[in-house]
């Protein structure tokens, strides 16, 4: 046993086995540490019970923990494999510095909100003029009774419409962009000059021809301005926020060198 302990080999082997046990001490000591905190684990267990609708048990809490865990494993990984250069999470990633650089704002008074409203498009706080009107409709100028502007003159009541869209009759008050839509500009701008309470055509639209009794017209009209106030609300503080963002984002990239394009002008596709 003496002469086994004396021999080379055995010194060499036992070296070996000393250098494997080291490096693998080394091995699990060096890892890089995952910890869980409770307050991570209460957070996600809160959901849990929104959904299920009573609080997880010992054993849920612990698979919680392990779930947590393995995700921050999973996004650590990522890191390490540039995923986070995939647009999608670029995007994601550059939307949350964004928010995180957005200060807290105090409500705009109502003299800041009147200037965001005069700064705003028109569509956004005037509504549009509206017409009203009996109507009298064919798909095409063959199906017209030749008779009928007399007809409807002599206060006969008009024959039923042959339109293919459906439309009211009579139309009830209608915004102008929704009857431009429906019937051509063209066609909307007419109705609009004409005098109320008289039959007028025939008039082509885009959907066929007509003819019209004009009942009301109401011209374009501010917004109240309670109505439009969150959204006044919502526009000023957007603007207040990326003033801060901006000026934030020009201290940040004073920390880096920028290297812009030397030319602006397309690439041309390749062939």
């Amino acid at each position: 046993m003496h002469r086994i302990f004396r021999e080379p080999l055995f010194h060499f082997m036992a070296v070996a086995v000393l250098l494997l046990l080291l490096d693998t001490g080394w091995r699990h000591f060096r890892k890089p540490v995952v910890e869980i905190s409770a307050a991570a684990v209460d957070a996600r267990s809160r959901t849990w019970q929104e959904t299920a609708g009573e609080p997880p048990s010992t054993e849920q809490r612990m698979q919680i923990a392990k779930e947590l865990a393995i995700e921050e494993v999973f996004f650590r990984e990522a890191l390490k494999r540039d995923m986070a250069a995939d647009n999608r999470v670029r995007t994601s990633l550059i939307q949350m510095m964004r928010t995180s650089l957005k200060p807290p704002v105090t409500p705009p008074s109502d003299d800041q909100l009147k200037e965001i409203r005069a700064e705003s498009p028109r569509e956004n706080i005037m509504l549009p003029a509206k017409v009203s009107f009996e109507h009298v409709s064919f798909s095409n100028s063959s199906e017209v009774p030749n008779d009928l502007p007399s007809r409807l003159r002599g206060g006969e009541k008009p024959p039923e419409s042959t339109l293919s869209v459906r439309m009211a009759n009579p139309l009830p008050p209608t915004f102008q962009p929704q009857l431009e839509r429906l019937l051509g500009k063209e066609f909307t701008t007419a109705v609009f000059a004409l005098p109320l309470e008289e039959w007028h055509g025939p008039m082509t639209s885009s959907r066929g021809v007509h003819f019209l009794r004009i009942h009301s017209r109401e011209p374009e009209q501010p917004i109240p301005f309670e109505q439009i106030r969150g959204m006044l609300e919502a526009k000023w503080i957007q603007l207040r926020e990326n003033e801060v963002i901006a000026v934030e984002g020009q201290k940040l990239e004073k920390q880096y060198r920028i290297v812009l394009p030397s030319s602006t002008t397309p690439t041309p596709a390749k062939p």
